[in-house]
């Protein structure tokens, strides 16, 4: 017995070991973390620059992301065996270059997130999430646009102070169409957490009730369909009628400021390691080196 009680306190290590590699592979098909008697709205406002945008030989010049994300969710049935979420989600992500390089000017995403969750036990619930939406760079809006990302975890909350989750990301536009979901939230030692949960594992100290520093990793990204009629705005050559692949892998730090349990402004900054654009046809790859980047968060539940 002590022998599987000292493997499971590892647990949380090899969860964290196998987080960080998935980092760089991570979509954005979650399933929240949340009660289900409360309406959840965030929205997030993020800029990054500064990097040379390169791909095929050619150097484009400086680059340019900012991003604004948008995201409702509120519960539409919290009793029975299985609850129910419905939202409606907002993406736009506009790119500046220094020289035209062929790349959309924008990736936009509306969706509609619908969720829904089984209480397994006390601790233990499996969670669903399907986000249809329309996932485009905005020209010639038609049905290829439209995309059915999904998601799938289990919790499970082992002790007051521990909870670890398994699950699958899956995404047919994406570069890699599905892949693992683990993560685990540890206080480890006082006031310390480790939240090794994708797509933003980081390492929290509570500096009091209300403030919190954090540093760690983010990932942003998705993926989406380029026009097929108009391939100067829509991709590179041989681009046109394609899907994008958009990644962007991160080092951050900062704090967040919280009024009650579930609500807080929060404020980063760090260094991006590089954005990645991989189109599925032609095999055509752009990519941008590091750049400062800095971000604003608002989270609320109510």
């Amino acid at each position: 017995m002590g022998d599987a009680r000292y493997l499971f306190r590892l647990l949380p290590l090899a969860l964290v070991g196998a987080v960080l590699p998935l980092q760089s592979l991570a979509q954005e098909v979650l399933v929240p973390n949340r009660r289900h008697d409360t309406s959840v709205f965030s929205v997030r406002v993020d800029d990054v620059r500064g990097a040379n945008l390169t791909g095929g030989g050619v150097n484009y010049g400086k680059s340019r992301t900012m991003t604004v994300d948008l995201d409702v969710l509120t519960p539409v049935n919290n009793r029975g065996p299985i609850l129910w979420d419905v939202g409606f989600g907002w993406k736009r992500m506009e790119f500046a270059y220094h020289v035209e390089s062929g790349n959309p000017g924008a990736l936009q995403a509306v969706k509609v997130p619908i969720g829904a969750s089984w209480e397994l036990g006390e601790v233990t619930t499996l969670g669903v999430q399907i986000q249809p939406g329309v996932y485009s760079d905005s020209y010639d809006i038609s049905l290829g646009d439209v995309n059915v990302p999904v998601g799938i975890r289990l919790f499970h909350g082992h002790e007051s102070d521990l909870m670890w989750m398994v699950g699958l990301q899956a995404n047919a536009w994406h570069e890699f169409p599905v892949i693992p979901d683990i993560g685990v939230r540890w206080r480890f030692w006082y006031d310390f957490v480790l939240d090794a949960r994708l797509p933003n594992p980081r390492l929290e100290y509570e500096l009091s009730d209300r403030w919190t520093t954090f540093a760690g990793f983010e990932w942003l990204g998705g993926a989406y369909r380029v026009g097929r009629n108009n391939v100067a705005s829509g991709g590179l050559p041989g681009t046109d009628d394609s899907t994008l692949t958009y990644r962007d892998q991160r080092i951050n730090a900062g704090f967040r400021f919280a009024w009650d349990d579930e609500s807080y402004v929060s404020l980063s900054a760090g260094y991006s390691l590089g954005r990645r654009f991989r189109y599925s046809r032609g095999g055509q790859l752009l990519k941008a080196g590091g750049a400062l980047f800095v971000q604003l968060g608002l989270h609320l539940e109510w």
